[in-house]
């Protein structure tokens, strides 16, 4: 394959590597729990081969190759020689890590260069120990004496394929050509002992397909001598065809040709043959362009002495010093184009994708329609331009003939008579419009109903796209039974983890958002929420405790639950910390849910020590902040003595949300209608100042104002009769936000701000009206930390300013 890879592949080939981690790993925990579950244990074995072959078409070599080898021990699993344990299940999850990271590295553009000897070789003691007949894992030196002792038993074994070599000769074969194993001694006295192996390789390539060797192709290449060398090959020619192909004078010595059978087991057995010392003269020439490798290219095709040798070990130094000059500059640019860029991949449905289309081509047809109605439109506007020529024509001639009129008056006629010829002038006047009128009534009829019918499709392809967006939470979910189980066996607890609502879909941009709170919530779960399996006994609880991780949709909403049955929060002991770090007086007097709320503040915890998991104080803060970035909400419930809630609620996307349109001074501003809680009408004089906070009463609740024009100065509050008030809410705190005038409710889509204004406090986003212009997107949460900050300041300098005392 060439060294340049096309980003596209891999693109594909990360997403599919990370899928099938994800499987394996899934998989080695439900063969944990249940040790017999073939299914499992098959599901595995096929991921670490599709990931194998994967790897080697982007040629990944080092994830190639140690995936290969935890498909060597998943292959002893599955044939039932070793029996899974914990040790075992350790070894190969610690394995599945070094892949990870192997992936993760490549990812960035980089090879993953930390020591993984140690998970390398208990992956081959699995391998190793596996039945008794199997040989203890040695050097490469030490490789083809084996196998040569093993072709001295050959009367007494015989040769099999392994399930996963037959299964990649099969795939490899699709033809069905005949397979022979073709065995080949090599003279350990000739100088080009250390590559026959590859000679013979390049010439078997001529009339075979080359399917495997043993060992295998990298350790044949290497300067390592091997006395035997298997080749597995497929081909239509005959044996004495491939026993005449696998000769090379003066290196190989014996050549052994089986055929095997569909099953990888011997089915021929022929008589050894051994070469014979030719002496008779022998066309070099033409057996050397039948054997010449790439490897060897430029060499002379001479029968070489001993003398010869340095000439020949010179020609190939410098050959291989011109192959790595290549290699080099190759794998610099290979490893540029395997950098990966960052984006998201995205899995759809293909029904989703199906609506969509049809969702596009109802668009195409009532494309068509309006063009129609334009059309319409233009003829209907001709139509008026000539009736509205004609309508003067016939307007000028009623008034020229008014004075004739007039005229046959004198002359005799009667006021009847010119009566009528006025009415028939003028009901001709009267009725130019008519047909126009009836043709631009039947054309905006269908207007409104395309119109109507644009809308529906509108609203629908909406709906689609978001659906596309789409992803189902199960994504989140899987990283946490492997991280429950490895943090509840440090801890030395027992943790039972169930989940709940994993087809619950939630917006793909709020994945990688999510995962970090959710990761810590859980870990503070376990290691705070949960008493040891002594205690738990003491406290006659079940053990394992039991964790919950649930997703469910509700309305517009997403809400996730994280409930653990531990000891839950002690109030009083919240209450102790809190007066520690003066978040509150000693002599105030707080709720269970104002305690809950506390352990939210930056640096509080009630940990007794601090250990590698938590108890620092850093980081439920941090998720709420991050819980929030993401428009939604976080609380929590307790008691003490059976467990502890989380409860998440998130906006189902984040790209087209609800907003309330405000206006203050000359600018509009929408506020996410999931954080407005309601909306009233207050006089002036209704508003007070307590403690240099402006406030009203709303229902006998004291609740504190902002002006949203002091706060963006925007100017001063203009002279009016009323002001309108949108209270918003954020968690458990509210306020009250004074506005000019409500505009109403519209669907707005969320533009994310750049450059000076990312960071503008109290601004989320924007987003562009129906007019043309801007609108910027109130933050509801940084509102309500900032507005009393900048209230309290205002008013120390100007007292009375906006309201009485």
């Amino acid at each position: 394959m060439s060294d340049f890879i096309d980003e596209g592949l891999l693109k594909d080939y990360f997403d599919e590597a990370y899928s099938q981690i994800d499987l394996m790993e899934s998989n080695l925990l439900n063969l944990e729990k249940n040790t017999e579950d073939k299914e499992a244990i098959d599901s595995i074995f096929r991921a670490a081969h599709t990931l194998k072959g994967g790897s080697a078409t982007v040629q990944m070599d080092e994830i190639t190759k140690f995936t290969h080898l935890l498909e060597d021990a998943m292959d002893e699993v599955r044939s039932g020689k070793v029996k899974v344990d914990a040790d075992i299940i350790d070894a190969l999850l610690k394995a599945l890590d070094v892949i990870k990271n192997m992936v993760a590295s490549r990812s960035d553009g980089k090879t993953y260069d930390e020591d993984y000897s140690n998970t390398v070789s208990l992956l081959q003691r699995i391998v190793a120990s596996s039945t008794a007949t199997k040989k203890p894992i040695v050097k490469k030196e030490e490789k083809s004496k084996d196998i040569v002792k093993e072709s001295k038993k050959e009367e007494e074994t015989v040769f099999r394929l392994s399930e996963y070599d037959l299964m990649e000769i099969n795939e490899s074969n699709p033809d069905n050509l005949p397979v022979f194993k073709i065995s080949v001694s090599f003279d350990e006295s000739n100088p080009m002992r250390t590559v026959g192996g590859i000679q013979v390789f390049t010439s078997l390539r001529d009339i075979a397909l080359v399917l495997k060797t043993i060992p295998e192709f990298d350790e044949i290449y290497s300067e390592v001598f091997h006395r035997e060398i298997i080749y597995i090959v497929a081909s239509e020619a005959p044996p004495n065809k491939l026993k005449e192909y696998s000769t090379i004078p003066d290196t190989t010595t014996q050549i052994k040709i089986y055929s095997l059978d569909k099953e990888g087991v011997e089915t021929l057995k022929p008589k050894e043959q051994k070469k014979e010392v030719v002496k008779e003269e022998i066309d070099i020439d033409k057996i050397a362009k039948s054997i010449t490798s790439e490897a060897i290219s430029g060499i002379s095709s001479t029968k070489y002495k001993e003398d010869d040798f340095a000439v020949v070990k010179e020609e190939i130094k410098q050959k291989e010093e011109d192959l790595q000059k290549k290699s080099t500059s190759s794998t610099q640019q290979k490893d540029q184009s395997q950098k990966m860029v960052s984006s998201s991949v995205l899995r759809v449905e293909s029904s989703r994708i199906d609506d969509l289309l049809n969702l596009v081509s109802e668009i195409v047809i009532n494309k068509a329609t309006f063009n129609q109605i334009s059309s319409q439109f233009l003829e209907n506007l001709e139509n008026l331009n000539f009736n509205l020529s004609d309508y003067k024509d016939k307007l000028r001639y009623f008034i020229e003939k008014i004075p004739e009129l007039v005229n046959s008056v004198k002359e005799g006629k009667s006021f009847t008579q010119i009566k009528k010829e006025i009415q028939t002038e003028f009901s001709i006047l009267t009725n130019q419009f008519d047909t126009f009128a009836s043709s631009y009534k039947s054309i905006i009829d269908r207007f409104k109903s395309t119109n109507q019918n644009l809308d529906r499709i509108s609203s629908s392809l909406q709906e689609g796209v978001m659906r596309v967006r789409m992803v189902q939470i199960k994504q989140i979910f899987t990283r946490f039974p492997r991280l429950v189980r490895d943090l509840s066996r440090d801890l030395k607890k027992e943790v039972d983890l169930i989940l709940e609502g994993e087809e619950t879909e939630v917006d793909k941009a709020m994945i990688d958002d999510l995962i970090d709170p959710l990761i810590h919530i859980v870990r503070n779960a376990i290691d705070h929420g949960f008493e040891t399996p002594e205690e738990r006994d003491k406290l006659k609880k079940p053990n394992p405790a039991k964790l919950r991780l649930a997703a469910l949709n509700e309305g517009n909403m997403i809400t996730i639950n994280v409930v653990d049955d531990g000891h839950g929060i002690n109030v009083e002991k919240v209450r102790k910390k809190a007066i520690e770090k003066n978040l509150i007086t000693a002599d105030k007097t707080i709720r269970d849910q104002d305690a809950f709320n506390l352990i939210f503040e930056p640096g509080f915890s009630t940990a007794d020590k601090v250990t590698s998991v938590s108890g620092r104080g850093v980081g439920l803060d941090v998720v709420k902040k991050n819980i929030e970035k993401l428009s939604g909400t976080i609380r929590v419930t307790s008691e003490l003595g059976k467990g502890t809630t989380f409860t998440i609620k998130l906006p189902l996307t984040l790209a087209i949300i609800q907003g309330l349109m405000i206006k203050v001074q000359e600018e509009i501003y929408a506020i996410p209608i999931s954080s407005v809680l309601e909306s009233i009408r207050i006089k002036p004089d209704d508003i007070k100042t307590i403690d240099n906070y402006e406030v009203i009463n709303v229902r006998d609740d004291v609740l504190s104002l902002l002006r949203l024009n002091r706060l963006f100065k925007l100017g001063e509050d203009k002279q009016t009769e009323y002001f309108f008030v949108v209270i918003i809410g954020s968690g458990d705190k509210k306020i009250g936000l004074l506005v000019d005038s409500l505009i109403g409710e519209e669907d707005i889509v969320i533009k994310p701000l750049k450059d000076k204004y990312t960071n503008t406090p109290g601004i989320a986003g924007a987003t562009i009206l129906g007019d043309g212009t801007v609108s910027l997107i109130l933050d509801v949460s940084q509102l309500i930390e900032l507005g009393l900050k900048v209230e309290m300041e205002s008013h120390s300098k100007n007292r009375n300013f906006g309201g009485r005392k």
